[in-house]
């Protein structure tokens, strides 16, 4: 969600648009946006450095007190928020991707196409924008395939290399 807003949805898990995966250290979650107005919103606050940090809902299942301090050993995740202005947990951090970028990006030239096919633009206006604009769609691709193998490169070498009997 957008700020535990209910109403501003960014991804689901049902849907595959949100990927959690829970580590040892922390719980990673990858949300594909919506292009919405939530989802532009965060995507502009995210990559902006405006708001980073994250929030959970969640109901507690196994609490050990020790002290005055409550330690959670098991919880019901309900929801997670992004953009999050003030979050429980300020060592949250958020960050916006290239991918998502190429994506967009590609969905913008794509209007852009469209509106310069309807505009009254010299056939060598036309031609000089269309060249630009396949351009661009070839330096994303580039981009977002480059992503994609890095990805790729990091999982193989995740998966050859000795796990730290820490961490298990």
């Amino acid at each position: 969600m957008f700020a535990h807003d209910t109403s501003k949805i960014l991804g689901n898990t049902k849907s595959g648009t949100l990927i959690l995966e829970n580590t040892p250290n922390a719980l990673i979650c990858k949300c594909k946006l919506p292009n919405t107005t939530a989802g532009n919103d965060a995507w502009e606050l995210i990559t902006r450095g405006d708001v980073k940090t994250m929030s959970f809902g969640f109901l507690p299942f196994d609490i050990e007190t020790r002290g005055n301090t409550n330690y959670l050993k098991s919880v019901k995740l309900e929801e997670v928020s992004f953009c999050v202005t003030f979050p429980a947990y300020a060592e949250t951090n958020s960050e916006a991707n290239i991918r998502t970028l190429c994506k967009r990006s590609n969905r913008d030239l794509d209007k852009i196409e469209k509106l310069i096919k309807e505009n009254n633009l010299t056939d060598e206006d036309k031609k000089a924008l269309s060249d630009l604009l396949s351009s661009f769609a070839e330096l994303f691709n580039k981009i977002e395939k480059s992503a994609v193998d890095e990805k790729s490169e990091a999982v193989e070498k995740e998966d050859t290399e000795p796990k730290d009997k820490d961490t298990e």
